[in-house]
């Protein structure tokens, strides 16, 4: 089962309503028969991160969502050309 991006709007942070969150999907996954939770989050919210420690969450490999601007990524091709 998938547990995706836990959101708490700013004015309700503090409340541990994220917490609350979490446990019910941890209940719904079990009540369902599911073998395993997984839940995504940005990399660098901290908070999540910390709590998704600590109800047992392990971090996976995963991958590194990256953009840029084509001119600039043409400009640093065109220098890595001429190398």
């Amino acid at each position: 089962m998938y547990h995706e991006f836990t959101g708490v709007s700013p004015a309700y942070r503090g409340r541990r309503i994220a917490t609350a969150l979490k446990l019910l999907a941890i209940r719904m996954a079990k009540r369902h028969g599911a073998d395993y939770l997984r839940t995504d989050n940005d990399s660098a919210n901290e908070p999540i991160l910390r709590l998704n420690r600590s109800l047992g969450y392990k971090p996976l490999r995963g991958t590194y969502r990256m953009s840029g601007n084509l001119r600039e990524i043409e400009r640093c091709l065109r220098s890595a050309e001429k190398n």
